[in-house]
């Protein structure tokens, strides 16, 4: 790769230094597998490039293609999905085009875009909650602490282990958390070698844990409240809340007598096959998406990509590198300190800093391959 590229690596004025007049390429692209394994691939070889020859980085000669990781197909519909989240989204599509949703109480109906927005909402609070219910956080729970009049969700959860017990509490600034944090201390027993080596006198049975989504959160959850869901829902209930009809209604059959219709001209367009109705009843609002994007995946055939090597040279050219079709991602290199810190931390040769970043967000990754 270094001999490819022509510039050398390094510093300094030895033979074989970094010389960037002698760079072969003004594009040098990384094109690895759309899945985690790609991106681990990537990572390596952006450290390099980071490390041995800074200035590709600098002067925006760094790319990164983006192949798809979803080919699907229904009927006559061809289309490549780059990622889980845009899957969802093409799930949503097909499962609301012929559906309607009521709500039982008022019979209020939602359909078209209207019942769209609310699916998009909902897919947006599912990514949510799956962050906070990855910290050990039960989100029914969490939902009991927002504040009734100012509807502010907590920004803090304490984590406290009581023996072979664990329980969490809540704060929604920091002065409620000093103040949680002081009154479970007194609480537990002091045992003087049950302290962190922090310094900061607190036992390390209680774990203080930033929930970054509360905002994002309270943003979905005014939004669905303001076309009437009610979040006291989230959780099943006993009683169906909801019903989602698919399809139409079959028609009436023409009353005894009736005067029979005239037949269609020869080149009327033929009338779309009508679906027969079906109705299921749904009893909780992360239900609706669930029923949705079953209807969605009906018919639609998914091809996921494990690899590059699994597509065929006609789908790799019209998918990574074709210059008409293809997308990618310049590196740009906006906080020289930030990023010099991060890849010492995760690539340097130090495994303590690198073992605490983990332990600090592993909750917080969300594209994991198990």
């Amino acid at each position: 790769m270094i001999t490819a590229i022509g510039t050398g690596f390094g510093v300094g004025e030895a033979e074989g230094a970094f010389n960037l007049e002698k760079l072969r390429y003004h594009r040098i692209v990384i094109m690895t597998d759309a899945d985690v394994d790609g991106s681990h691939i990537r990572t390596l070889l952006l450290t390099f490039f980071y490390r041995k020859m800074p200035e590709l980085v600098k002067n925006g000669y760094v790319y990164i293609a983006q192949p798809p990781l979803y080919k699907v197909k229904r009927k006559k519909r061809e289309e490549y999905i780059e990622n889980d989240d845009q899957m969802s989204r093409i799930l949503i599509e097909l499962g609301s085009e012929d559906a309607r949703l009521y709500r039982l109480k008022d019979k209020k109906e939602f359909a078209g875009q209207q019942l769209f927005t609310v699916l998009e909402s909902l897919q947006e609070l599912e990514k949510l909650v799956d962050t906070i219910e990855r910290r050990g956080i039960r989100f029914e729970d969490y939902l009991t602490h927002r504040d009734e009049k100012s509807g502010e969700f907590p920004t803090y959860a304490v984590r406290v282990k009581e023996g072979n017990v664990v329980r969490f509490e809540f704060a929604r600034n920091d002065k409620e958390l000093a103040k949680l944090t002081d009154k479970i201390e007194e609480n537990l027993d002091e045992v003087e070698d049950d302290k962190l080596g922090n310094g900061n006198g607190k036992s390390s049975r209680v774990k203080v844990i930033e929930l970054y989504e509360s905002a994002g959160i309270q943003t979905v959850i005014e939004a669905l409240e303001k076309k009437g869901f009610n979040l006291d829902h989230y959780a099943a209930q006993e009683e169906p809340l909801f019903e989602l009809v698919e399809g139409t209604a079959p028609e009436a059959a023409p009353p005894e007598g009736a005067a029979p219709s005239a037949p269609p001209a020869k080149d009327a367009k033929k009338p779309k096959a009508k679906v027969e109705e079906k109705r299921t009843e749904i009893n909780s609002i992360p239900a609706i998406l669930e029923q949705i994007k079953e209807l969605g995946k009906r018919g639609l055939l998914i091809q996921r990509y494990k690899g590059l090597g699994e597509m065929n040279p006609e789908q790799l050219w019209e998918t990574t590198m074709d210059p008409e079709k293809r997308k990618m991602l310049k590196v740009e290199l906006r906080d020289a300190a930030d990023a010099d810190n991060i890849f010492s931390i995760l690539m340097g040769d130090e495994v303590a800093p690198r073992r605490q970043f983990i332990e600090e967000n592993a909750l917080n990754v969300r594209n994991l391959d198990v």
